[in-house]
């Protein structure tokens, strides 16, 4: 009983010189005044000191006027909107701060503000030109990470990274059009662009003629491409993703000259003028169906602009459907190539063979010879077209065809199927039995494998480093797999796996510094102990410092 009770006398004692110490994350900050009208808050849980208010902070010093938050262990200060001057000592000797954000209303930094601060990161709303003005002869002015952000739509921020040279925009609806008082101020500073799924469209304008970025990665969620959006971008080599844009403005990507390949994507119906226009690099562009097939009949179809590929690559292979009326003047009198995409027919017996042809323009695709049986049983059956699937969250079925004896076998009246296992990721089943004056059966199996990811970005931190961001697939997905090689056939190459989805990137060290490596990524489903692999993603390269 004496022991216990000296137990929680000893409890009394801690509470009570601890005083308010939070002990959940809805513990209340501590704060106070700081300026006339300018006061302050911290929270002992994230050690974040806020600045908020209008007007000046006061001006401390570091004999008899010291900040009354002097004593706090803080680690980032965040400056709000308001506040005009950033007070003189206002943090010195706060050797743990590593990140500070300021908002573009502070227009003067005070006397040994951030002595002897070693400040990793600094966010700032303004211009680069305001940032280096204020922050001239200070700590900050070796800040490395984030620091020009803003809004460059209702919805949508911007944020720009010094260090890797990336512009990152985040949120939700469209960019706006002509971002002058926007991310436009660093584009000396921009080599990649990533735009966050939430984004919806990329207004008119919004890259026009900034020269210097390679590479942009954009979401399925955007919808629209907006006229002239990257016109004048002549470093942009990449557009990655765009899945899901079914609207390309005129004139998108003119001038684009580093531009090597384009896939128009199934949905867009309308190529406005000179889209593409003196686009010299072009190695490829993929027309879609939505566009310029005449499967449908005329009303329904797509309309490509007679001058969205005028000044464009002479050499360049259009990849098309067979039925698509575009690569015809778009081919002739160039140097140009037509890949025509057939949709072939089931296998036809033909003077001994097994042929396939194309199914709209009859152009025969494959021939083998026929292998006649005289048996009834689907046991001896020649079973054609199953094949690997990708999980799509619906139940998959395969294209199957059966032959026997010189005869291709009509499902539902010579056979039936019946499926098995086969909606989610791992091996799925279909048993293949004989009805009629058809006997026995056959089951076959097949792989559902997780749907691809594709990689958003390649940079190089530090010497001898890569880091890689891919997109992130969480559904029917254990992992990714990363494939790396100086070789760009991955001749000799070497795999790395990262378990779980919610990492979405991975940095690469003891690299050969100077190098170019190329990467590919793909996903991993693990199914009692097997894993089964995603096709591996696009691959991009890059040269690391």
């Amino acid at each position: 009983m004496k022991k216990t009770l000296s137990i929680i006398l000893s409890l009394l004692m801690i509470i009570s010189v601890l005083g308010a110490v939070p002990f959940s994350a809805s513990a209340t900050p501590s704060g106070g005044d700081c300026g006339e009208n300018v006061k302050y808050q911290y929270n002992l849980l994230t050690h974040k000191l806020t600045i908020s208010g209008s007007g000046a902070m006061y001006n401390y010093n570091d004999v008899d006027f010291t900040p009354p938050y002097a004593t706090f262990n803080v680690e980032e200060v965040v400056v709000n909107p308001g506040v005009t001057s950033i007070g003189a000592y206002a943090f010195d000797g706060f050797t743990d701060l590593y990140t500070v954000s300021i908002a573009k209303s502070v227009t003067t930094i005070g006397t040994n503000a951030f002595r002897n601060c070693t400040i990793l990161t600094a966010d700032y709303e303004g211009r680069q030109t305001d940032w280096q003005t204020l922050t001239a002869g200070t700590p900050l002015s070796s800040a490395t990470a984030f620091y020009g952000w803003g809004m460059c739509g209702t919805d949508a921020i911007y944020a720009v990274s010094f260090a890797d040279e990336t512009l990152t925009i985040s949120g939700k609806g469209d960019i706006e059009p002509n971002a002058d008082d926007a991310y436009a101020h660093f584009s000396d500073k921009i080599s990649a662009v990533t735009i966050n799924d939430g984004i919806t469209g990329i207004g008119d304008g919004a890259f026009m003629t900034m020269s210097i970025f390679e590479s942009i990665s954009i979401p399925d969620s955007v919808t629209k491409i907006g006229a002239s959006a990257f016109a004048g971008c002549a470093n942009l080599t990449t557009v990655d993703g765009a899945e899901g844009v079914r609207d390309i403005g005129q004139q998108a990507f003119k001038n684009c000259v580093n531009l090597k390949s384009f896939d128009i994507p199934e949905g867009v119906t309308v190529i406005g003028g000179e889209t593409f226009a003196n686009c010299s690099s072009l190695e490829s562009i993929t027309i879609p169906d939505s566009l310029g097939t005449n499967l449908t009949p005329p009303e329904n179809m797509g309309t490509l602009s007679p001058d969205a590929f005028d000044g464009a690559s002479d050499t360049m292979t259009i990849n098309a459907s067979c039925q698509s009326v575009y690569p015809p003047y778009l081919v002739e009198g160039t140097n140009r190539t037509w890949n025509k995409v057939h949709t072939p027919t089931a296998a036809a017996e033909e003077d001994g063979y097994d042929v396939v042809h194309c199914m709209f323009c009859n152009e025969e695709l494959s021939r083998t010879p026929t292998v006649i049986s005289s048996s009834n049983n689907i046991k001896d059956a020649k079973i054609t077209g199953i094949k690997s699937k990708t999980y799509t969250g619906n139940l998959i079925h395969q294209t199957i065809t059966v032959k026997l004896g010189g005869k291709t076998l009509v499902r539902n009246t010579d056979y039936k199927l019946k499926y098995s296992k086969n909606k989610y990721v791992g091996t799925a089943s279909v048993t293949i039995t004989g009805t009629g004056k058809y006997k026995g059966s056959v089951k076959k199996t097949f792989r559902i494998n997780p749907k691809a990811t594709s990689i958003s970005k390649l940079s190089s931190p530090k010497k001898g480093q890569l880091k890689i961001k891919w997109y992130k697939r969480t559904t029917q997905t254990s992992g990714y797999q990363i494939i790396y090689s100086t070789d760009s056939k991955f001749g000799t190459n070497i795999k790395r796996t990262v378990k779980g989805t919610k990492t979405t990137s991975k940095t690469l060290t003891k690299l050969k510094s100077k190098k170019r490596y190329y990467v590919q990524v793909r996903t991993y489903k693990t199914v009692n102990g097997v894993k089964y692999y995603s096709s591996w993603s696009k691959t991009k390269s890059y040269k690391i410092k």
